[in-house]
């Protein structure tokens, strides 16, 4: 579970991290009157539909083909060059760090509620060897 402070009050959501089992790679917002999913494997599809099935409103899918797509290495390699620019120059970074802690806080927040999966098989498993026949 995640809040954000908005203008209009507050907003709630669950953000859903799997290694054990497959996710779609995308980030989904789904509000009262549409939701919004962006493909995170392509970065170039964004999809928007009404929420509610039945709804009156207009779907919508917006696919951009781009001539030299950026990676996500590409990515994170630029902004280790922008973080080495800033130093260089003295200048002001485009992002600061103070702007970065709300993520980090959140990530951390993942982290901190984890919750482990059952696993019937590894309860039974140690019955087995807990009651095994040792000569």
């Amino acid at each position: 579970w995640l809040g954000l402070d908005s203008p209009t009050g507050p907003v709630s959501g669950t953000v859903l991290l799997s290694r054990l089992r497959e996710l779609r790679n995308c980030a989904r917002i789904v509000g009262e009157q549409y939701t919004i999913e962006w493909d995170l494997s392509t970065m170039e599809t964004v999809r928007l539909w009404p929420t509610q099935e039945g709804q009156n409103g207009q779907s919508f899918v917006s696919e951009s083909k781009c001539q030299n797509p950026q990676t996500w290495n590409d990515a994170f390699v630029e902004q280790l060059n922008a973080f080495a620019q800033s130093i260089h120059t003295r200048e002001q970074p485009l992002t600061s760090g103070k702007s970065a802690l709300g993520t980090v806080a959140l990530i951390e927040r993942c982290y901190q509620n984890r919750k482990p999966l059952d696993m019937p098989w590894m309860q039974s498993r140690n019955s087995l060897l807990a009651g095994a026949y040792m000569p």
